[in-house]
């Protein structure tokens, strides 16, 4: 019988990095593809379901191996399809591929030790919020930087939050089910280490996560409310003559109540003990 080498010492070695590295990128880049043809409201980049296959990398392979997979990823996907997404390679290099990177990055680093849902729970909004918003940061330097100070804030705070509300709930649903699906195969020890389990928790522990993590993103929708806000991010227009600051402040908001379903995940993610 094959000996169980400890998931610590099979990262070590480069041949299983690099193997779980190409393999991250191929899966993302595909998935990018699928996807391609679904827009934002300002025409730039994507809905992307897809972040559910880096993620997976980042809990079960590491920090760099999902971030790594994930830059590799958006990179060829949108390389690819680039037509679709309404992209080129400038913003690929100046916004998907730092913002990949960091964003799954920071979710494999904060989950490297505490594998359980309340961590998971305010590790993707963490996650997610700093990838997005180096994405749309990058941007605005490429498409916006002739805006004023202003509407090139409100809209990366439109394009960060857009992207959040539309990746959460696969992180949420799809996320937890391939996270139970791979761990419940032959190949469940070798992806998650010996003795690892994403088991049963309180419920109730994980709502007071997700609810603690929307709190900030709550306060932000109330300061959207104050007329200085408007004032100071001006008055551009989205989507015809929708002001961007009220489209904004939605998109706020749903991020906040999309936190409040945060049980979901270890409802349909929980993972039966590994044996030791």
């Amino acid at each position: 019988m094959a000996m169980q080498i400890p998931a610590e010492e099979r990262l070590r070695s480069p041949a299983f990095f690099v193997a779980n590295v190409a393999i991250c990128a191929a899966l993302y880049a595909i998935v990018i593809g699928v996807t391609a043809f679904i827009p934002t409201p300002w025409g730039v980049g994507q809905v992307l379901p897809g972040v559910v296959v880096p993620a997976l990398f980042a809990i079960a392979m590491g920090p760099w191996v999902g971030g790594l997979g994930a830059a590799i990823g958006t990179f060829v996907g949108d390389m690819a399809f680039q037509s679709l997404i309404h992209t080129n390679i400038v913003l690929i290099l100046v916004a998907g591929v730092p913002g990949n990177f960091f964003g799954f990055f920071v979710l494999g680093y904060l989950l490297r030790k505490r594998k359980n849902w309340r961590s998971f729970t305010s590790a993707t909004i963490v996650s997610l919020f700093v990838g997005n918003l180096i994405a749309a940061t990058g941007v605005d330097v490429v498409v916006f930087s002739k805006l004023s100070q202003g509407a090139q804030f409100i809209l990366v705070m439109g394009y960060t939050f857009f992207w959040i509300d539309t990746m959460v709930p696969f992180m949420f649903t799809i996320l937890p089910l391939m996270m139970r699906g791979v761990a419940a195969s032959p190949a469940g020890k070798r992806w998650f280490g010996q003795g690892t389990s994403w088991g049963p928790e309180g419920l109730a522990g994980v709502f007071v996560a997700g609810a603690l993590s929307s709190v900030p993103l709550f306060l932000l929708f109330i300061a959207t409310f104050i007329p200085s806000f408007t004032q100071i991010t001006g008055a551009p227009t989205i989507l015809g003559s929708l002001p961007a600051v009220v489209l904004v402040r939605y998109l706020v908001l749903a991020s906040a109540i999309i936190m409040l379903f945060a049980p979901v995940a270890p409802i349909l993610g929980v993972q039966k003990k590994s044996d030791s």
